[in-house]
């Protein structure tokens, strides 16, 4: 073994004491790193690049079951930067979204823990119609407020105090199932706090099915046969799930529920 590795040795010393053997080395090398890169960026456009655009490109066809298997993929590693507004009458934004995702939020960044700012753009945007509001202006008003919190994320105050700043009527309400029937069957738009796995709710054991810590998540109404829609800003694909009210108050451990008023009284208006 050592003579092997000193014949190497000592074929690359020649190679590098030859100008024209050193060039050859340096061009050969150089050739293997850009294909090496290459490799890697085309693998990040399979996965990164919409699915229509690769197939129409390779003209490869793929079964329907395939293209989902793709999607998910593409939707739990967080590759979208769009909200959606389609079908939905909140509309879902994505922590991940790159037009927000690195700002600064909570210690970190939206990505990481801006799923309270996301949630409450959510609803605002949905209740009210600002399209004004995203979650970048969201987390700015929250770190204003002193409702960011480093470490934690968001603090209960941004979905009631921040909430009502917006012209929204909010109040903490019950986690149970029977409260979250009653208030999505009056019309009401409600953000809730999940559990990790494990933490023991009033109703049971949450399974820590959205969160591995703690997130917030927008319940945004039932379907015709009684099951919850939700908004989660961590992920589309859970966002196109719907669940029994059970199952979410079990995964649970606060409860906030939104409506809006088009006409807001200001009582600070004095007398004429």
């Amino acid at each position: 073994m050592p003579k092997i590795a000193y014949f190497i040795i000592r074929q690359l010393i020649e190679k590098l004491i030859n100008e024209e053997e050193r060039e050859k080395l340096i061009r050969n090398i150089t050739i293997l790193i850009a294909t090496i890169f290459l490799f890697f960026v085309f693998i990040y456009y399979i996965i990164t690049s919409p699915l229509s655009v690769l197939l129409k490109v390779t003209g490869v066809t793929v079964d329907s079951e395939l293209s989902q298997i793709l999607q998910d993929f593409k939707n739990e590693n967080h590759i979208k930067d769009d909200a959606i507004y389609e079908d939905r009458d909140i509309p879902l934004f994505f922590q991940f979204d790159t037009r927000w995702a690195n700002y600064p939020y909570a210690g970190t960044t939206i990505k990481i823990a801006g799923c309270g700012p996301s949630s409450l753009a959510m609803v605002v945007v949905g209740l009210t119609g600002d399209t004004s509001i995203t979650p970048l202006t969201m987390a700015q008003f929250s770190a204003s407020k002193g409702w960011a919190i480093n470490g934690m994320g968001s603090s209960w105050e941004l979905m009631t105090t921040g909430a009502k700043e917006f012209g929204l009527n909010a109040e903490q309400v019950s986690t149970s199932a029977d409260s979250i029937i009653e208030n999505l069957s009056q019309g009401k738009v409600m953000i809730v706090s999940t559990c990790y796995k494990g933490y023991n709710t009033p109703t049971g054991t949450s399974t820590g099915y959205f969160t591995n810590g703690g997130h917030f998540i927008v319940l945004t109404g039932l379907t015709e046969d009684g099951k919850v829609k939700v908004n989660d800003s961590w992920s589309e694909k859970k966002s196109n799930e719907t669940f029994t009210p059970q199952f979410i108050s079990n995964e649970i451990k606060g409860a906030w529920a939104y409506s809006y008023d088009d006409l807001i009284i200001d009582e600070n208006v004095g007398d004429i």
